[in-house]
């Protein structure tokens, strides 16, 4: 179910294509959390994922690899990987700040 769909003063879990689709630009369904009419509630499983497919969009973002098959071609060139650190920088005070966006993580 789509975040604009869930009655004002809900808690809904945020899965991992939510935070991807705002950090990326793609979608702003996050914005009710943002804006406190909703509560959002992830998991440490689902940030991680996020963490994941966030290096990955870096990864073929600054031309170290193309797709298909990202994750391979990167597990081939370790070198390649200390060069991902955007992904994390970019994002870590908005995980570590969880709670001042009405976003609870357990």
């Amino acid at each position: 179910m789509r975040l604009g769909r869930i009655e004002a003063g809900s808690e809904a879990f945020i899965d991992a294509n939510i935070f991807i689709y705002h950090f990326t630009g793609v979608s702003d369904e996050s914005s009710r959390c943002e804006e406190g009419e909703l509560t959002g509630v992830t998991s440490v499983n689902v940030l991680l994922e996020v963490l994941h497919c966030l290096m990955m969009i870096e990864a073929v973002n600054k031309k170290l690899v193309s797709p298909p098959n990202i994750l391979k071609k990167l597990k081939k060139s370790p070198g390649k990987i200390k060069q991902l650190l955007d992904y994390f920088f970019q994002h870590d005070e908005d995980f570590r700040n969880g709670d001042q966006n009405q976003t609870s993580y357990h």
